[in-house]
């Protein structure tokens, strides 16, 4: 199953209203990006992952996470490296930060290494991407682009905006299969990719893969469009064909959510709960 593809099941997840998956949704992200202690991070992750496990997210979905972890890890480490000011941490004590584990100064650049304070600050980047990449698994197999474009239309939001998400939502599955697809072909045909880490190789070997790929993705573009003109999209006011009828749990639910984030806000700002 392609990576972000939502899929119909029988799951506590899925059965909830969207717009509980919503608030949840919303909560979880809101908390996650202004938090950065490792501990409340630490919770938000273990948050997710038992969403993950109740939604029944394919296993197969953990690969595509941690590649994008480690694809994202070497932008972290440096600007990691690039924040050893003691200055600008504000709730650990001071001489716990300013600990140097390794620390050089490069001139213009000012001073770059390893201290405790951005060893805190590289953890907590972590799971923020631990959390929200969760987040946003669990939030895409368990809700229909349907129900979200359903909900969309219900509050209002302007038709491109929900066009552009239900657009999103089916391309992206539809290009992993095709990029799958080509693999595969370009296999059959000798096609290897580089053993060793080599930059000059692995870019000799992407035109055989991204010439049919790129002329995959246009066409699928102007089908797009074109299947977009023929339901006559943008002609006039769209009707939900969903009648948005919130149970008492969900209404508890999202209530819950929502108290959670705004409690949260306010435990970051006057108390700097979540800082570091």
């Amino acid at each position: 199953m392609a990576f972000l593809e939502y899929r119909k099941r029988d799951t506590l997840i899925h059965n909830l209203h969207p717009i509980s998956k919503v608030t949840i949704f919303l909560a979880l992200i809101v908390i996650v990006g202004l938090y950065w202690d490792f501990k409340y991070l630490l919770l938000t992750c273990i948050v997710s992952a038992i969403l993950y496990f109740l939604a029944k997210v394919p296993r197969s979905w953990l690969k595509p996470i941690i590649t994008i972890l480690l694809v994202s890890l070497p932008l972290q480490l440096w600007l990691a490296v690039l924040q050893t000011n003691p200055e600008l941490y504000v709730v650990y004590p001071r001489e716990v930060v300013a600990t140097e584990v390794f620390v050089i100064n490069l001139g213009f650049l000012g001073r770059v290494g390893i201290t405790y304070g951005n060893m805190l600050w590289l953890l907590g980047w972590v799971l923020k991407w631990i959390a929200i990449l969760f987040v946003v698994s669990v939030f895409t197999y368990s809700t229909s682009p349907l129900e979200i474009a359903h909900l969309m239309l219900l509050l209002r939001l302007p038709q491109l905006l929900t066009y552009t998400y239900i657009v999103a939502m089916r391309f992206i599955p539809y290009l992993q299969r095709v990029y799958r697809e080509i693999m595969s072909i370009q296999r059959l045909r000798g096609w290897k990719r580089p053993s060793k880490i080599n930059v000059k190789k692995w870019f000799e070997s992407l035109p055989p893969i991204m010439k049919p790929f790129l002329s995959r993705t246009f066409l699928l573009s102007e089908e797009v469009s074109t299947a977009a003109q023929m339901r006559a999209f943008g002609s006039g006011k769209i009707t939900p064909l969903i009648e948005h009828r919130i149970p008492l749990r969900d209404l508890i639910i999202s209530a819950l959510s929502m108290i959670a984030m705004v409690l949260a806000i306010i435990a970051l700002v006057i108390y700097k709960v979540g800082l570091i």
